[in-house]
C-alpha cells in the first residue's frame, strides 16, 4: 500500500523540488548541466524515493560566503542605454545589466575562463581599456569605441558567446566573485530555463508554431509538434534534435488524446501546451457556408478546448501544475470584417483562456494567450502583402512602422510558460506594434516611403 501512495507524487511536489534545484544553481552549487539533468530526473520522478534521490547531497541552506576584496567587475549593456558623465564603480564585485532602446552598446566584459568567455560588442561613451591576462588567458577587446576618434572597426557587431557553465547568482552580493551570465544575441531567456518541461505545440510544423517549438526546445524543454501534415512536422522534429512529430487533427478529441499519449510515452508527462493550430480565409459573412464556419471554429475553438482539456485532466490527475498558451488575434475584441468565422472563434478562445485561468488556478495550471499582429514571414509576404502597395498600406496602420518577427512571438510564448511568469494567468499579451489601438482624429499619416 505504501508503494501505491509513493506513486502519487504530485506535480506540485516536483515543482518544489525544481525550485530548490534552481536556487542551488543560482548559489553556484550546481552547474547548468547538472541543473538540467536533475530537473529532468525531478519531472520524471514517479515515487517519493525517486524525488528524494534527485535532491541528494544538496545542503539544506547555502553556506555563508567569506568577505573578500573585489577583483574586478562585469558590465553588460543590452540594446542602447543613454549614458552621460562619469560612472563611479562601487567598491565590490558586481554584475550590472542594462536594457535599453538606443544610443549605447556594450562596452567591455571580462570573467574567469572556467565560467564563461564573453566578447564585447560595439559601444559608445567611455575610454579605452587594455586587455589584461586572467589565469593565463588573454581577453580580446573588440569594438571599444570611446571618443569619436575611437570608432568601432568595420563590421564589429555582436560577437559570439561561448556557452555558459554557471548562473549569474552572485550579482551584487557582498563577498565572492560575481558570476556573470550574459548573452549578446537576440535570445531572451537563458538555456536551461525550461529544463525538465515537456511541451506540445499544435500547428508546430510551420510559421509561428515552428518558431515557438524551436525556442522552447532551445530553452531545454522536450518538444512534440502536432499537426495534420507529417512532412513539416518531421522536419521540425529533426531540427529540434530530440523532438517528436505527432500527426493529429485537433478537431477530433480521440486524436488529441492519442497525441498526448504518444508524447508522454516518448518524452514524459506533458507540462506545457501551446494551442497554435488555426484555420482562416477571407470571405464575406453572407457568402460563408456552414461547412466553412464549422471548419474554422472546429480547429480554432474546439481544438483549443479539446487540447486544453486533455492537458488539464492529466495534470490534475498527477497533482496539478502546468502551463497553456493560446494564440489568438486582436480582432477577437475589435471585430474582423472578412474573417467573421475566425474572429468569433478567437473571441471564444480569449474567453476560454480567462475562464480556465480561474477554474484551474487551484491546480497550479496557468492559462494565458498571445495576440500577434502582422508578422513578416515568407508565408505572409506571399499571401497577405505580396506587393509593395499592400505592404505599405498594412504598415500605415502600425504605429511602430514595422512588421513583427517570429522570434518576438516565440520569446513572448517562452516567457509566459517560464517560471518568470509564475504569477501571470488569464492574460492576453498583444504583440502588434500598437496596430489595434485607436489612432485618434489626426491618424498616423503616410507610411515611410509611401
Amino acid at each position: 500500500m505504501s508503494d501505491e501512495l509513493d506513486l502519487r507524487v504530485s506535480d506540485a511536489q516536483r515543482e518544489e523540488a525544481a525550485v530548490a534545484l534552481r536556487e542551488h544553481c543560482a548559489e553556484g552549487r550546481l552547474t547548468l548541466e547538472e541543473l538540467s539533468q536533475r530537473l529532468d530526473e525531478a519531472y520524471r520522478a514517479r515515487t517519493a524515493g525517486e524525488l528524494a534521490q534527485v535532491l541528494r547531497e544538496l545542503p539544506a541552506e547555502a553556506a555563508p560566503r567569506p568577505r573578500r576584496s573585489p577583483k574586478r567587475f562585469t558590465i553588460a549593456i543590452f540594446g542602447g542605454v543613454e549614458r552621460r558623465g562619469r560612472w563611479r564603480v562601487p567598491r565590490r564585485s558586481f554584475v550590472l545589466t542594462l536594457f535599453g532602446g538606443s544610443d549605447l552598446d556594450l562596452r567591455q566584459a571580462e570573467i574567469d575562463s572556467d565560467v564563461v568567455t564573453i566578447w564585447s560588442a560595439r559601444g559608445r561613451g567611455g575610454g579605452r581599456r587594455r586587455s589584461r591576462t586572467v589565469r593565463g588567458h588573454r581577453r580580446a577587446r573588440r569594438g571599444c569605441a570611446g571618443s569619436p576618434g575611437n570608432a568601432p572597426r568595420a563590421g564589429a557587431g555582436l560577437c559570439p558567446l561561448r556557452r555558459h557553465r554557471r548562473l549569474a547568482g552572485a550579482a551584487g552580493r557582498k563577498g565572492g566573485r560575481a558570476r556573470a551570465l550574459a548573452t549578446f544575441s537576440s535570445v531572451m531567456l537563458a538555456e536551461g530555463t525550461l529544463g525538465g518541461r515537456v511541451a506540445l505545440v499544435t500547428g508546430g510544423g510551420t510559421g509561428l508554431g515552428r518558431a515557438m517549438a524551436i525556442e522552447l526546445g532551445r530553452l531545454g524543454a522536450r518538444v512534440a509538434v502536432a499537426g495534420r501534415r507529417s512532412e513539416p512536422l518531421e522536419e521540425v522534429a529533426r531540427e529540434l534534435g530530440e523532438g517528436l512529430a505527432v500527426p493529429c487533427d485537433v478537431r477530433d478529441p480521440e486524436a488529441v488524446a492519442a497525441a498526448f499519449e504518444a508524447a508522454e510515452r516518448e518524452l514524459g508527462p506533458v507540462t506545457t501546451l501551446v494551442n497554435n493550430a488555426a484555420g482562416n480565409f477571407l470571405v464575406r459573412a453572407e457568402d460563408l457556408s456552414p461547412n466553412g464556419w464549422r471548419a474554422v471554429l472546429g480547429i480554432v475553438l474546439d481544438g483549443t478546448f479539446f487540447c486544453s482539456r486533455e492537458l488539464g485532466r492529466r495534470a490534475i490527475e498527477r497533482g496539478g501544475g502546468g502551463q497553456i498558451v493560446n494564440v489568438v488575434a486582436t480582432y477577437a475584441w475589435t471585430g474582423g470584417p472578412g474573417t467573421v468565422h475566425s474572429a468569433a472563434a478567437k473571441a471564444g478562445v480569449v474567453n476560454l483562456t480567462r475562464t480556465l485561468a480561474v477554474e484551474w488556478a487551484p491546480h497550479g495550471i496557468r492559462v494565458n494567450a498571445i495576440a500577434p499582429g502582422p508578422i513578416d514571414t515568407p508565408q505572409t509576404r506571399e499571401r497577405l502583402w505580396p506587393t509593395e502597395e499592400i505592404r505599405a498600406a498594412v504598415l500605415a496602420k502600425v504605429p511602430l512602422r514595422r512588421f513583427g518577427r517570429e522570434d518576438e512571438v516565440a520569446n513572448a510564448c517562452a516567457f509566459l510558460v517560464s517560471d518568470y511568469a509564475g504569477y501571470v494567468t488569464g492574460e492576453v499579451l498583444t504583440l502588434d506594434g500598437g496596430a489595434w489601438l485607436e489612432k485618434g482624429m489626426f491618424g498616423l499619416g503616410p507610411a515611410p516611403g509611401s
